[in-house]
């Protein structure tokens, strides 16, 4: 397989590598319910002792599971980037917004409205601006996990679709960094409003 591995009889690799009909070099065990995992693992400890290592499918390729961890990362702190970048148009469009209604403020601020009242309008108004749009983007990106997960559409190799994982945690960690990013750039935004502006 993969012009890598043999698969043949145990007598026969016993046979081979010199072995006794008792030994082995090694037993796979799969366990249905990963959440289990650390419980199966101290049943097998308990039954085979302690001279046999029992390492978990991680555990085995730790070096490959650094690097998908490292990668994970490293694409999080990218798409931030383009985020923190993207974000820099909601606090334009928000002071064009506050700029084209600067009559009604003068208005509104004549009328006994507070400054502080006429920046939190601007202010709600960019986190809904960028909690919608996280929501949908995240549906989005939900929508094409599962169908990835359900059909494969994507291959490495025609035989192999490309391996994905849903998480929520991911999920709850995406639509966090949208929200605290979509806070601060509504801040900064609504801050604009001075009372200089509104009293000419």
């Amino acid at each position: 397989m993969d012009k890598k591995y043999v698969f043949a009889e145990l007598p026969s690799v016993q046979q081979l590598l010199e072995k006794l009909p008792n030994q082995v070099s090694g037993v796979n065990f799969k366990v249905k319910n990963k959440t289990q995992l650390a419980d199966v693992k101290s049943k097998i400890a308990a039954v085979l002792g302690n001279e046999v290592i029992i390492k978990d499918r991680q555990e085995l390729n730790s070096t490959l599971h650094r690097m998908l961890n490292t990668e994970n990362l490293a694409t999080y702190l990218v798409f931030t980037l383009v985020l923190i970048i993207a974000l820099f148009n909601v606090v334009g469009a928000i002071i064009m917004m506050i700029l084209d209604k600067l009559q009604n403020l003068k208005t509104l601020y004549s009328l006994g409205t507070t400054l502080k009242e006429l920046r939190s309008i601007y202010f709600v108004q960019g986190i809904l601006v960028t909690g919608l749009g996280g929501l949908i983007g995240v549906g989005l990106a939900s929508l094409l996990i599962w169908s990835q997960i359900a059909f494969g559409w994507l291959k490495i190799i025609p035989s192999l679709p490309y391996p994905v994982e849903y998480q929520f945690i991911n999920v709850l960690i995406v639509f966090g960094t949208i929200f605290i990013l979509g806070v601060i750039a509504s801040k900064i935004a609504s801050s604009r409003i001075t009372k200089k502006m509104i009293s000419i």
